[in-house]
């Protein structure tokens, strides 16, 4: 099976739902831009889409897996569209911070790790007022430090829709690893689409 891999490096806000429709694709006022609809496109239409534009903003739902929806045809069997990570979920070094919570002694930690195509960038922890922020490393993994025991909210930010993980945690005499937290959900990104290969030169 052939894969055609592409990478997101400019996903962007901008709801679709308030872009004026053009025929599949809409436009974008804030960047005076075609939105082009990857699920209305074939996989030869997709390949050709990324060779005739410089800079093309698409819309793309993204699997679990990592493999984009895109329109049905006879070589739908041989080929996909395939996100790859990297620029895509500009994950910072392993990080975590606190908000409000004055200077404490260290008590417990909450961690764990998100699957990759979650495309989340940052999780929080949140409980009476106080909120925690983590960073994703580069295995996708957090870090909650200087809790002290309680009931705390946790969430991720991620690309696709906003919060769109979210859990109860109960935090009370011992550190609390979360192992690998899968959430199966499509993602959708908006923004600029690239080829992940670079072009072959003849």
């Amino acid at each position: 099976m052939t894969d055609i891999k592409v990478a997101f490096p400019k996903p962007c806000a901008e709801p679709w739902e308030e872009m004026e429709p053009k025929g599949c694709n809409r436009h974008c006022a804030s960047c005076d831009k075609i939105i082009h609809d990857l699920s209305a496109f074939t996989i030869d239409e997709a390949e050709e889409l990324l060779e005739t534009e410089d800079e093309v903003c698409v819309r793309a739902r993204v699997k679990p897996d990592g493999v984009i929806d895109i329109a049905s045809s006879r070589k739908a069997k041989s080929k996909r569209l395939v996100a790859v990570l990297g620029a895509s979920a500009t994950l910072a070094t392993a990080a975590c911070s606190s908000i409000g919570s004055g200077t404490i002694s260290p008590r417990y930690q909450v961690s764990g790790s998100v699957g990759p195509f979650q495309y989340a960038t940052k999780g929080e922890l949140r409980t009476e007022g106080r909120k925690y922020t983590a960073h994703l490393g580069p295995n996708y993994s957090f870090k909650f430090t200087n809790l002290h025991p309680g009931t705390y909210t946790l969430s991720f930010n991620s690309f696709c829709s906003g919060d769109s993980f979210v859990k109860t945690i109960i935090v009370r005499d011992a550190n609390v690893d979360l192992g690998k937290l899968d959430w199966e959900e499509d993602c959708i990104i908006i923004g600029v689409m690239r080829p992940a290969d670079p072009p072959r030169r003849v």
